[in-house]
Formats: C-alpha cells, structure tokens, sequence
C-alpha cells in the first residue's frame, strides 16, 4: 500500500503561481494545464512518479485553492515556489505601499475611465458616458499607469536576481541529440 499526499494547499494570501522547480530533475512544474487535460490523460488518476504537472482541483472550505500533483508522487519531495499574493480588499483607511503610496490618483483615473463606458440607465444618464471624455481620460490614465511602471522597476524587489535560472531546463530546451541519447520520450521532457 502506497500512501502519498497528492494535494497542494495554498497560503492564505496565495493568488496565482509564478514559478515552480523541480529541483532534482532541474526544471519547472508546469501548472498551465485543466483539469479537462488531465481527465482526458488520466482519468482514474494511476499515473504515478515524478510530478510534472500541478493543476487547479477545487476550493476548500477555507475559500482557498486546492491543487493536484500529476503524476501523483510516490516519495516526498520539496519544491521550491514563488507565487503572487492575493490582491488586499481595499478600504478608505488602506495606506498604500511603493509606487502608489503618493498616487492614488492613478486609482482614481482607471475608476474614471470604467465609469465613462457605461451609458447608465435610462432613468439615470451617466454625464460621464461621452466617448472622447473616455478617450481622454484612458489615454491620461494609460500614461500615468506607464509612469508608475517605470518608477516600480526601479523600487522592484530583487529576489528573481538571486535565484539560479541558468541551472534550470524550460520546457522544450532540449535538442534532438539529448532525446536520442536516452530512452525517454519527449513527454518526459515537457
């Protein structure tokens, strides 16, 4: 009997993946697949081995993602991951942190270019729904929004700098000499 953990639970603030390694075979977890793919590959789930694949299962009762390891891993093993966080709900007291922390202006412009597209209803007109008042405001805003890039490359966090991509393989890197030169398929590579 082979018991195994085939889930992964999310931090609380999890959002979305960035980046998964494989650190024994020196390549990325890919999590860009459905559940669809897996049902059409898979479907009783008996696959097992080294987990290639990590897709999206459900959502548990904590409200938070709960994901499928495929194939299913037979031993334990660490994965080293980066993720995006959960963006915060916002209230009036919310202070803002690096770029937008002096301008919230920019929030404000992007709020003011949604509202100028809707028409409003018949009983209440929206005086801001004219089309080159939205073309304006969307081309002030898009420029703002360029000005903050510019200024959060700048103020960036630099982990992604510390991490040794060099040593990981992405997916289909690989030359048609190191296929031949072993018995595994190029799934096995992907």
């Amino acid at each position: 009997m082979v018991i195994s953990d085939r889930y992964v639970r999310t931090p609380a603030d999890f959002g979305s993946w960035d980046t998964i390694i494989d650190q024994s075979r020196q390549r990325p977890i890919q999590t860009s697949y459905s559940q669809a793919d897996l049902q059409s590959w898979d479907p009783a789930r008996t696959e097992t081995g080294e987990p290639r694949i990590l897709v999206a299962l459900d959502v548990d009762t904590t409200d938070r993602v709960r994901y499928e390891w495929w194939p299913h891993p037979t031993a334990a093993q660490h994965y080293p991951a980066l993720y995006k966080s959960r963006p915060q709900a916002l209230a009036d007291s919310f202070t803002f942190r690096g770029v937008l922390g002096d301008r919230q202006d920019v929030l404000v412009a992007g709020a003011l270019v949604r509202a100028s597209q809707w028409p409003g209803t018949e009983q209440h007109r929206n005086p801001y729904f004219v089309l080159g008042l939205n073309q304006q405001l969307k081309a002030d805003w898009q420029q703002a929004i360029h000005s903050l890039g510019l200024r959060d490359d700048d103020q960036s966090v630099r982990s992604y700098s510390t991490i040794p991509w060099h040593e990981y393989h992405q997916g289909g890197a690989f030359s048609t000499e190191q296929l031949r030169s072993s018995d595994a398929t190029l799934d096995d590579y992907l």
